[in-house]
């Protein structure tokens, strides 16, 4: 049907009318991936990195964030204008028709998946937990304070991704120094991500969904070809060679007191803390 009638031919007005039809017609037609998996997460933790190593998987195809850059993602999986089920506005109030829209996206791979980050979109989470059927794999780093320095630093320099060196360069240009951290501030955003990844465990313990825990620091060389292993195993797939190059650059990969300002009043203030330990945990954590 979108073969004969090329959405983006047609004037914007007549678009609007015939668009929910035809992504009506495309969810009832195609029939929903047979093994689907979702790729959980938080921001700053690896994720777009896991995202584009599962992908180049021979018999995976792992979509990015589906249900949130909508301008690009949609339209790229879909291959059409994205209509209704797209928008975040929407998909938020019919979060199980927007699920359903993705399990029914062209995977001629075999296995599909994408990538979902917590807050992105709370009622497409929920209902995505809530589907026994669809694996999911829980993606997690455990030292909140270079999680919560990346996304400080992302936030400050609107830089939220670096693809390679020369970009890594441009980065480090627009670093805007020490950066003026506060530890109370810290400690309370590290208890509520302690907080969503219990709960996250216990939902996911009561649906009854396959579910796999991998972290950040799995993620480096030393223990990639492992870690995709586990994995492939517990997707189905067929585990390939890693590549020889990373897919993404890690953007801040400098010992965190170079990053912050006052560092050793940080120090004082968390050594009491459960957070002591990751003030002198390895720059890859």
């Amino acid at each position: 049907m979108s073969a004969l009638y090329p959405p983006h031919c047609l004037p914007a007005w007549w678009q609007h009318l015939i668009g929910p039809a035809v992504e009506s017609w495309h969810r009832r037609t195609r029939p929903m991936a047979a093994c689907p998996f979702v790729l959980l997460s938080w921001g700053r933790s690896g994720s777009t990195l896991l995202q584009r190593l599962l992908d180049q998987l021979p018999d995976v195809r792992c979509f990015g964030e589906l249900l949130h850059n909508h301008q690009q993602q949609f339209p790229a999986a879909f291959g059409r204008p994205p209509y209704s089920l797209s928008h975040p506005s929407v998909s938020r109030a019919r979060p199980a028709a927007a699920i359903d829209a993705i399990l029914r996206l062209p995977s001629p791979r075999g296995i599909l998946g994408w990538k979902l980050l917590i807050h992105q979109n709370d009622p497409c989470w929920d209902e995505v937990i809530r589907r026994p059927h669809v694996r999911k794999l829980v993606l997690v780093r455990e030292n909140r304070l270079r999680q919560y320095l990346s996304l400080q630093l992302a936030r400050t320099t609107s830089v939220w991704q670096v693809q390679d060196r020369r970009e890594q360069e441009i980065y480090q240009s627009l670093k805007p120094g020490p950066l003026p951290v506060d530890a109370d501030d810290f400690l309370a955003t590290a208890a509520r991500w302690e907080a969503e990844d219990r709960a996250l465990q216990e939902a996911l313990r009561q649906s009854g969904a396959p579910w796999l825990r991998v972290t950040y620091r799995d993620l480096p060389p030393p223990r990639r070809q492992e870690t995709l292993g586990r994995i492939a195993a517990f997707l189905g797939a067929s585990p390939s060679a890693p590549p020889q190059d990373d897919p993404v650059v890690r953007a801040n990969p400098e010992p965190w007191e170079t990053l912050v300002a006052h560092p050793e009043g940080l120090r004082r203030r968390l050594a009491a803390t459960p957070c002591a330990w990751m003030l002198d945990d390895a720059p890859g954590g």
